[in-house]
């Protein structure tokens, strides 16, 4: 246990600070919350994407980036997300060295899906922890 970062009920001291930290967007089905002082900047993509709100997310995530080459997306949290959602996050139009949101926390069926339809996962997607 001793690598364990729960606080004994489950729950992860970033995921208690999330209800303390203002989001960039949240619409009841999805919420996007900065990981503050990282650099490069991160945020934390949580709950469902789909064509009523992935042209928010997309723009959200442009401000989080703001004049730096890349953002981090910890997507670990997604419990859903339609084909617009995988274009926000994908970026599929771009060549590899072009895409500026790099995904963190992959979870096993985001990367079914990108891999199903062809689209990268990478480059920077991983699907390890975000934090530890």
């Amino acid at each position: 246990m001793s690598g364990d970062k729960s606080l004994g009920d489950g729950h992860r001291p970033e995921r208690i600070a999330d209800a303390f930290t203002r989001p960039l967007y949240d619409d009841g089905r999805l919420r996007v919350v900065p990981v503050n002082g990282m650099s490069p900047p991160r945020v934390r993509v949580i709950g469902e994407i789909d064509i009523t709100n992935s042209v928010a997310l997309a723009k959200v995530l442009r401000q989080a980036r703001g004049d730096r080459a890349v953002v981090i997306a910890d997507v670990s949290e997604i419990s859903f997300s339609d084909v617009s959602g995988l274009r926000v996050l994908a970026l599929p139009a771009l060549p590899p060295s072009r895409r500026w949101i790099r995904l963190a926390a992959v979870p096993p069926h985001l990367v079914r899906l990108l891999h199903m339809i062809g689209w990268p996962t990478d480059p920077g997607a991983s699907p390890a922890p975000p934090y530890g």
